[in-house]
């Protein structure tokens, strides 16, 4: 159940925010490895990244005290 889990960002400035829970959304268009059932999650941030910071991405769970799993993708913006 994808609502059981969120989203840990952090910023190289400090910045640190988690998303709601993960939703499931489609994407015919984009690569799916597993076959053409594949699907996707997001999670969505309630504000904006800030410009020329470098972001980690983890895996959390909701409501939970568990450490969030580091997710192997780093971004800047």
């Amino acid at each position: 159940m994808t609502t059981q889990f969120d989203l840990h960002v952090t910023g190289s400035g400090g910045y640190s925010a988690v998303t709601g829970s993960l939703v499931e959304v489609q994407d015919p268009n984009g690569p799916h490895p597993y076959g053409a059932s594949s699907f996707f999650f997001e999670g969505t941030l309630n504000q904006n990244l800030a410009a020329g910071q470098t972001y980690t991405v983890s895996l959390g769970t909701v409501n939970s005290s568990c450490t969030p799993l580091p997710v192997t993708y780093t971004f800047s913006t």
